[in-house]
């Protein structure tokens, strides 16, 4: 190595700096992390920085982490972007997640929640399903609960006393399991959850009822973050090949249709945030 190349070396090692990336636990945090790893690894070999992957125990601490300052970036849901840059100033949108259709092959930054119930439990409609046991994931989550209760409501129905009951199991695989293992009989997911469940246990599920098109995840940054920074790990993200060893880990260990990001969808969440209100 020459005198030149050696002091360019010397002067990056010098720069780089440690930044923090915050997940929530959509599923376990063994799943995600295994997902994820290779992502942030990714984006230390590209930027020059280290990112140390979190995962937090649920949404909340999430928005806490990033309200305090204890996380630098994050992946947010898209019902979480908006929820949490009411309460978190200056927080900075930095580019959406995309997936590629499951049917259309299309690149697109939408995907949708699901209303599922098992075949052989004969169970087809939302009229069906009174006074039988259902189960969201979390009250924070969008495709686990935000956009399946619109879809009740739309359909005239209170869960709190439609339902002989009802649980928040947090995670979409444990809804997966719990509707396997006859402890519900229909819950709502993810479509790319649901995809996943059929790989795993075949053609076994009915989809109920399927929501509107809802804006995919988005990556922001933390107002402690300078734009030079936010601007490197955008345009870090926006040219991610589909096929790059950053998506490799959640398509295999999530079953999302990983394809990269844009960031010229902000305005997708303005819609989001009217569809909910």
């Amino acid at each position: 190595m020459n005198k030149t190349l050696l002091i360019l070396f010397l002067s990056t090692l010098l720069n780089a700096q440690h930044f923090t990336f915050g997940l929530y636990p959509s599923n376990t945090p063994e799943k995600i992390f295994k997902a994820f790893l290779p992502f942030t690894h990714y984006l230390t070999q590209t930027t020059g920085d280290t990112y140390e992957l979190i995962i937090t125990r649920d949404y909340r601490e999430l928005a806490q982490r990033l309200d305090n300052k204890t996380i630098d970036f994050a992946w947010l849901g898209s019902k979480n972007y908006i929820d949490i840059k009411q309460n978190v100033k200056d927080l900075q949108y930095i580019t959406t997640y995309m997936e590629e259709e499951k049917f259309t092959h299309q690149i697109t930054p939408y995907y949708r929640a699901f209303i599922v119930t098992l075949k052989k439990n004969n169970l087809y409609t939302l009229k069906m399903l009174k006074n039988r046991r259902f189960a969201f994931t979390d009250r924070l989550s969008t495709s686990g609960y935000a956009y399946p209760n619109k879809i009740l409501k739309d359909n005239h129905i209170n869960y709190q006393n439609y339902f002989s009951k009802y649980f928040f199991l947090k995670k979409h695989d444990r809804v997966i399991e719990a509707l396997v293992n006859d402890s519900i009989d229909a819950g709502a997911i993810s479509d790319g959850t649901y995809y996943a469940a059929v790989e795993k246990y075949g053609d076994i599920f009915h989809i109920i009822k399927q929501s509107d098109k809802i804006p995919l995840d988005v990556i922001v940054g933390s107002s402690t973050i300078d734009t030079i920074h936010i601007k490197k790990l955008a345009d870090i993200l926006n040219t991610i090949d589909v096929n790059s060893t950053a998506l490799k880990g959640i398509k295999e260990h999530l079953g999302w249709n990983a394809a990269g990001f844009n960031a010229h969808n902000k305005e997708l969440y303005d819609v989001l945030q009217k569809a909910l209100e």
